[in-house]
């Protein structure tokens, strides 16, 4: 799971240090966490990280100072408002993007739900919705055959939204969207020389 900070910490800084502030991250989504995007307030550049559990902890009030790996500071030009809200901190998922005819696809090689309830299963398609409007995602692809539906509510905001939905098998995925072809962080997000 990714989580996404915004902050008026100065991302230089941040990145020096190998760690965020202090946020209100509770134990079950620290345990969860993979990546690290730390966007800075007027939304110019995001601080792009591997979680870093050993380098993590909690202070005095119980928040989460997030230690942050192999990171990178990258140019972005995305409004933190359009994507999320005003909440300072939003989980996404981890979805490969790959690049074929000039349409952006996002490939979602496995469903990450924890448990098979409506609810977590709605959360996870919320957090996937915001994924594909941060990555600008046409078109989503699905392996076929597993016990997660797809939710009316994500079906209906893709149509309006221009997004295709593609749902094939898993020999279909590995030959149509080979994990080589995946886009690294980096061709995502264009890298600024610190």
């Amino acid at each position: 799971m990714i989580i996404n900070i915004r902050t008026r910490d100065d991302l230089a800084v941040l990145l020096a240090a190998g760690q965020s502030g202090d946020w209100v991250v509770s134990p079950v989504k620290e345990a969860m966490l993979t990546t690290v995007r730390i966007f800075d307030w007027q939304g110019d550049s995001v601080l792009i990280g591997d979680f870093d559990p050993h380098s993590s902890y909690r202070n005095l009030q119980g928040r989460l100072i997030i230690g942050i790996a192999r990171g990178r500071i990258m140019r972005c030009q995305k409004d933190w408002y359009v994507l999320y809200g005003q909440s300072p901190i939003v989980y996404g998922e981890n979805i490969a993007i790959q690049i074929h005819g000039g349409i952006r696809i996002g490939i979602v090689r496995q469903l990450a739900v924890d448990e098979l309830s409506n609810t977590k299963i709605n959360e996870y398609f919320k957090r996937l919705i915001q994924e594909i409007k941060l990555q600008e995602i046409t078109t989503i692809v699905f392996c076929s055959g597993g016990l997660i539906p797809i939710p009316d509510f994500f079906i209906e905001w893709c149509q309006q939204n221009g997004v295709t939905i593609e749902i094939i098998n898993d020999n279909e995925i590995a030959r149509h969207y080979s994990t080589q072809n995946d886009l690294h962080i980096d061709e995502v997000f264009q890298m600024i020389e610190i």
